[in-house]
């Protein structure tokens, strides 16, 4: 397990919802000049695009990997936006809940047979399994600690999970959490969430520890299963180039 990053990669997160009306005319928009624009600019590693469908909402997470080590960097990378009188349309007019996260990895857990590594840049379109969270500064310490540990316990009852990486990001002076889990495909969900679930001794004992936290520690816990539409990578993002 990898507990720390070099210092010189982020995950930009943005997630937004689109007015049903005007979905296709953004998706174009957003296929030809936003991605365009990431695949020109030297710190972009790869990008890709997901979908979450709640009560006939649906949510969308852009996730892009850049060689950037602050969020100062970021937001001017942000602030490149080409067509940004368009773009400023699109955020008046169809865009709401748009959100904007500069995360940093701070736990990597892996399959055995899985290296994302050495497989940077491969376009298979997997889904990811995503929870979004807040800690008590007061307890994250504790917490950390028993999610270290809690996270290769998952990683081995689940075989559908590739990886999973935790991220950290900061907002106003409030931390939050995001852990991502790359599932072996889409028809491997059902079995991923159904060995989520499963009724183990171990499995029951995490699962009221989560409980415990949820109660004690844990604010704004929200998980989906995304699905991914789109992928971009910058001339196969140099495979050999490290992650972590």
């Amino acid at each position: 397990m990898e507990t720390n990053m070099d210092g010189k990669h982020c995950l930009q997160v943005i997630r937004y919802q689109v007015d049903p009306k005007k979905e296709a005319v953004f998706n174009d928009f957003y296929t030809m000049k936003v991605e365009n624009f990431l695949r020109s600019i030297p710190t972009f590693r790869t990008g890709r695009r997901y979908v979450t469908e709640r009560n006939g909402i649906k949510e969308f997470y852009c996730m892009y990997d850049l060689d950037i080590s602050t969020e100062a960097e970021a937001k001017r990378m942000m602030e490149l936006m080409p067509d940004t009188d368009i773009w400023a349309y699109f955020r008046e007019n169809t865009l709401s809940g748009l959100q904007v996260d500069t995360c940093y990895p701070i736990l990597f857990e892996q399959r055995a047979d899985v290296d994302p590594k050495k497989e940077w840049g491969d376009p298979v379109k997997r889904p990811l399994l995503i929870l979004k969270y807040q800690v008590d500064p007061k307890q994250e310490k504790a917490f950390n600690e028993w999610y270290a540990a809690y996270m290769t316990r998952f990683m081995s009852r689940v075989p559908e999970m590739r990886y999973g990486v935790r991220y950290e990001a900061a907002k106003n002076g409030i931390k939050q959490f995001f852990s991502i889990y790359e599932i072996e495909s889409e028809e491997a969900v059902p079995r991923a969430m159904a060995n989520i679930v499963q009724d183990t001794p171990e499995r029951i004992k995490d699962s009221e520890k989560w409980h415990e936290w949820e109660h004690s520690a844990l604010s704004y816990l929200d998980d989906a299963v995304f699905h991914c539409l789109q992928y971009e990578d910058k001339e196969s993002i140099q495979k050999l180039r490290s992650l972590w």
